[in-house]
Formats: structure tokens, C-alpha cells, sequence
């Protein structure tokens, strides 16, 4: 018998410019992600954001696609006030 170990929950990180997480700064938003279907599916979710170090852009929301994307997640989903959403993480932007 063998063990196989999946990651299947991690935390986005969002930096201000000339910040990092290896810099040990303080970060301006996290995001859950939970991966599903074998890191085919990400269901991102808990989204926080300290306004007062930047709003969220829809520049920063395009990188984590690419950086989900980068490691095979295909489709990206979440759900904001009961509504489902998903997000494909091929080259169509995020609307």
C-alpha cells in the first residue's frame, strides 16, 4: 500500500508592487482556493481585500487566472450572493 498526497486548498496572496510574500509584507487580498476534479477546477472563494492598500483590479483578477491556469486548472468557478459563476481560464478574457 502507497500514499498519494493532493493539494487540494490553498490561499492566493495579492501584493502591492516591490511587495512579497518572501519580503514578509503585509498582503492587500486573499482568495480560497479549493482545487477540484484533479486541479482541473478551482472554486475560489472567501475573497477579502484591505481597501486601503488598493481595490482588486480586473488586471490582478486576470494574473491569478494565469497563475491557475499555468498549473492546469481549466475551468475557474465562485458563487457571490448565490449566483453561480464560472470563469474559463483559456485565452477569453475574464467578463
Amino acid at each position: 500500500m502507497s500514499w498519494h498526497l493532493e493539494v487540494t486548498s490553498m490561499t492566493a496572496r495579492r501584493y502591492l508592487p516591490g511587495e512579497s510574500f518572501e519580503l514578509r509584507s503585509k498582503f492587500a487580498s486573499t482568495v480560497h482556493v479549493q482545487m477540484l476534479d484533479c486541479g482541473q477546477r478551482a472554486f475560489l472563494s472567501a475573497a477579502t481585500n484591505n481597501d486601503a492598500r488598493g481595490k482588486i483590479t480586473k488586471r490582478d483578477w486576470l494574473e491569478l487566472r494565469e497563475m491557475l491556469h499555468g498549473i492546469g486548472v481549466e475551468l475557474i468557478e465562485s458563487s457571490r450572493h448565490g449566483e453561480a459563476k464560472d470563469y474559463d481560464t483559456g485565452p477569453a478574457p475574464l467578463s
